[in-house]
């Protein structure tokens, strides 16, 4: 999303070039000034003789219920700033990353019969533009034409990636309980500080902001990066995963069950296993349902992990355990945590593991994400 400034910059320029003669004197003004100094109007220009005055709006996605609830505000903005100044023109803004003739017309019928002596404009980033002044007879409708230089802006094909998944854990368990994340726990401010808390290229950071920004699951306010409809980005995650799951391998010690099983999985790096599922819950201290045996995510191919751990598939009820096949191993390790020396998932993954169990998994995962962590509270 556009910063403030930007916006201002992108209206009062969209605004000069749909509207022959309108100018702007000064650069756009920010819009809080001091405390007790009241606010700026945001944009002042001047349009047939006439002082212009101009309240900017600006939306992360463009929903045509959210554009008139905008536009509603700014019109009773400007009209309590603008009641002792009749002289003035009065011209309400919505900057929206992409618009078109739908979106025009229902702010077109909205404002005439709502607000018919206000001016207004649907302006994108791409430079398409609606304006309508009925003070001083103008309306304009453009379309603008792609430059060939331009190219369509990269997004991540899949939401849940490996990467994708980092990265939206960091955001969503900065402030987790301690003990039950392994990543970083910081606010993050902007998508290059998300490049360099996940480690990952300052590309991938930049498109997964965008991908959850066109989805409106992110917004960037002062606060930073926040992700916002936190239950339906919730539940959509955990739909993929259960789509996503296969059937866990049993399997078996080829010499015969150790003493202890932790011990025996663990001194290995890079790790290839990670506790998951309901015994990672159990290990965490957040379990709420039955155990359903040791399962561990096996972060290399399952044949490659059993040939250096000394393991053999077997059937169900002769297993010692039983392996996952990770779907997104950078996401699994990067965010386990240490319990006595075993690597266990962190809370957010074992929630997504047990999700779609049959024995009470939704319950359990449920409980972690409502009681635990809070995650599905808005921020």
């Amino acid at each position: 999303m556009l910063s403030e400034e930007q916006v201002l910059e992108l209206a009062a320029r969209e605004l000069a070039a749909a509207v022959p003669g309108l100018s702007f004197r000064t650069r756009p003004a920010q819009r809080k000034m001091a405390a007790g100094d009241g606010a700026r109007d945001d944009l002042r220009g001047r349009l047939h003789r006439r002082d212009v005055v101009v309240e900017v709006k600006a939306m992360s996605t463009l929903r045509v219920q959210d554009l008139l609830g905008r536009l509603a505000m700014a019109v009773l903005q400007l009209r309590r700033r603008t009641a002792v100044r009749r002289a003035l023109l009065p011209v309400v803004v919505v900057v929206v990353p992409k618009a078109g003739p739908r979106a025009w017309s229902a702010v077109e019928a909205f404002m005439a019969a709502e607000a018919p002596d206000v001016g207004w404009a649907v302006l994108d980033h791409g430079g398409n533009a609606r304006v309508v002044i009925p003070a001083v007879k103008v309306d304009v409708r453009g379309r603008a034409a792609r430059r060939p230089e331009e190219r369509e802006v990269r997004r991540s094909v899949r939401l849940f990636s490996d990467l994708n998944s980092w990265m939206l854990k960091i955001l969503f368990l900065d402030s987790a309980p301690p003990g039950l994340w392994g990543g970083p726990r910081s606010r993050v401010s902007s998508p290059t500080e998300l490049h360099r808390l996940a480690k990952v290229s300052l590309e991938s950071a930049h498109r997964f902001v965008r991908t959850l920004e066109a989805r409106d699951f992110l917004r960037r306010d002062r606060g930073g990066l926040r992700l916002v409809r936190l239950r339906e980005l919730l539940d959509l995650w955990w739909a993929e995963s259960a789509l996503r799951a296969q059937p866990p391998v049993p399997v078996r010690w080829m010499l015969g069950r150790p003493k202890d099983q932790s011990a025996a999985l663990t001194g290995r790096e890079p790790p290839d296993l990670v506790v998951g599922g309901f015994d990672a819950c159990r290990r965490l201290g957040v379990l709420h349902a039955p155990v359903g045996g040791l399962e561990l995510h096996a972060l290399r191919p399952v044949e490659d992990v059993l040939a250096a751990r000394r393991l053999e598939r077997c059937a169900s009820h002769e297993a010692d355990l039983r392996l996952l096949r990770c779907m997104t191993p950078q996401s699994v390790l990067r965010g386990s945590v240490l319990r006595k020396g075993t690597r266990v998932v962190d809370a957010l993954q074992a929630a997504l593991d047990v999700a779609h169990r049959p024995e009470r998994g939704r319950e359990q995962s449920d409980y972690i994400i409502d009681r635990v962590l809070h995650l599905a509270d808005e921020r």
